[in-house]
């Protein structure tokens, strides 16, 4: 997204001299948990049943992975961790490293399985990977496979589209940008 892309309004919705916090929508994590509990129910059909011993084992698997989703998505329910945030310093996404302003060459709209993500494009995207906690690495190498940046925000979690997360976060990144060009 370029300049000449935001929106006439975007400057008066957005105030980048102040915090932005962007959290999941709680009630759509709420019926996900409820979702993977079906999960859970199949596995467990699948493990007591007079199934062949293979059907057994899957079954203990299915159940394993559904309690792990249901476990996480009721903490993103009830917990309410920012996911994304807007402040001086840069764009902070939960399990990523902070990205300075000043980092961020470009910002796209992607499409990755489907799903609607704003794509954030920086000048060093090798330095970036190094700064990403080593368990999510592997997930950003393979994103920036996917995506073509090892960076994205799913939108759909936020209740918001991928223009209006672009818009603000271009708002932020030209008024930061801007203090520090002027300094």
């Amino acid at each position: 997204m370029t300049h000449d892309q935001l929106p006439e309004d975007a400057l008066a919705v957005v105030d980048p001299s102040r915090p932005m916090v962007l959290r999941t929508r709680r009630v759509r994590a709420f019926l996900l948990a409820l979702a993977a509990l079906v999960g859970v129910l199949v596995g467990l059909v699948m493990a007591v049943g007079e199934e062949p011993v293979a059907t057994r084992v899957f079954g203990v698997v299915v159940v394993m992975l559904s309690l792990y989703a249901v476990w996480v998505l009721l903490r993103q329910a009830f917990v309410q961790q920012a996911e994304v945030r807007l402040d001086d310093a840069g764009l902070h996404i939960e399990g990523h490293p902070t990205i300075a302003w000043q980092e961020i060459t470009e910002l796209s709209a992607v499409t990755v399985s489907g799903q609607p993500m704003l794509g954030v494009h920086v000048e060093d995207e090798d330095g970036l990977l190094e700064r990403f906690p080593a368990k999510t690495r592997a997930l950003a190498r393979a994103n920036r496979k996917l995506a073509g940046t090892p960076v994205t925000v799913a939108v759909r979690n936020f209740g918001t589209g991928v223009e209006e997360l672009g818009a603000a976060v271009e708002v932020y990144r030209r008024a930061h940008t801007a203090e520090t060009e002027g300094s």
